[in-house]
This record gives structure tokens, C-alpha cells and sequence, in this order.
């Protein structure tokens, strides 16, 4: 049986398939060897990946609109599983395109307004100068009290980074960063 000779960067690993079913995979730079018309290599990137999404606007809770974009740094962590499920890098784009737009909405769509953009109930306290200058422009006294909440910005990503892991893991991608 004739072999050839397969050489993998430290960028690089792969899954090998024997007609298209996956056989194994190659998580380690080097020579390797395979079998010609038998085994098709499929050449996957082991280095950390950037997804920037489309700005989306979503419904608060209060039924206010607010735009959000999103980002994520990831990385392929079980090629098998990862060429399973996506076969490629374009595919796991797509996927997240739609992993991404459910979780930020699913979010965003049970917090109400002030939780999304706020962080604390810390507030700075308005001078007299400035809530003059508010009255005179139409405001009320009631408009300039702030409502307090209960989860912050801070905690709604955590929250939606939680639920974009565990779809992704399941893939065999692992979140390095949620933005």
C-alpha cells in the first residue's frame, strides 16, 4: 500500500474522512500519513477566530428599541465535532450569525431599557444649573428621577455569553471572548 505524506502547520488541524465519513482527527503540527483516494484531508484553522456581527435592533422589555452589536473571539476546541457538525469554517459564521441574533434578542427582550445600558444604580447627582436648563426644555421634575435595576450591562452579557457557550460547545467551538 502506497502512503503519502501529509505536513500540518502549528496553525492547523484537520479531520480526516474516508469517503466523506469523518475517520479521525489532527490536532498536531507534523508529518502524517494517509492514504491517496481513500483519505481526503480537510484543513481546519487552529488559531482564534473573529466574529463581528451586523448592528441588530431589539425590542426591551418596556418595548423600547435599542441597537446591538455583538462580537465574539473563538476558536475550533474538538475538531471532530466540529466538522460533524459545521464541516467548515463558513458554516460555523452562519451558525453563529444565528446562535448570536436568538441570544442577544432572548436577552435584551427580558430586561427593560435602563439594565441594558446601565451598569449600577449609581447616579450622579444633576446641579441646579442643569436641571434648570432640563425644565426649561420640557422635562419634568419626574422625568429626571432614574429607576433602579436589578441586573446591569455587565451581568446581561454574562448572561448571554452563557447562553451562547452552551450551543457552541456542542459544535466544538470554544468562546475565548463575548463583546
Amino acid at each position: 500500500m502506497v502512503l503519502f505524506i501529509l505536513s500540518l502547520k502549528e496553525t492547523e488541524c484537520a479531520v480526516i474522512t474516508q469517503f466523506g465519513k469523518p475517520k479521525k482527527a489532527l490536532t498536531t503540527a507534523g508529518l502524517h500519513l494517509k492514504v491517496p483516494f481513500i483519505d481526503k484531508v480537510n484543513i481546519l484553522p487552529k488559531i482564534i477566530l473573529e466574529w463581528d456581527g451586523e448592528v441588530r435592533q431589539f425590542p426591551t422589555y418596556d418595548k423600547r428599541m435599542i441597537m446591538v452589536d455583538t462580537m465574539v473571539r473563538w476558536k475550533i476546541k474538538d475538531p471532530l465535532l466540529f466538522f460533524e457538525s459545521l464541516s467548515s469554517v463558513n458554516n460555523a459564521i452562519i451558525r453563529l450569525d444565528d446562535i448570536l441574533d436568538a441570544a442577544s434578542r432572548q436577552v435584551v427582550s427580558q430586561h427593560t431599557f435602563e439594565s441594558i445600558i446601565r451598569d449600577s444604580n449609581r447616579i450622579i447627582e444633576l446641579d441646579e444649573k442643569t436641571i434648570k436648563l432640563l425644565l426649561e426644555q420640557g422635562f419634568t421634575r419626574e422625568d429626571l428621577k432614574f429607576p433602579s435595576i436589578m441586573l446591569g450591562r455587565s451581568e446581561l452579557a454574562k448572561e448571554m455569553k452563557t447562553v451562547v457557550i452552551n450551543d457552541l460547545e456542542k459544535m466544538g467551538i470554544e468562546v475565548i471572548n463575548f463583546y
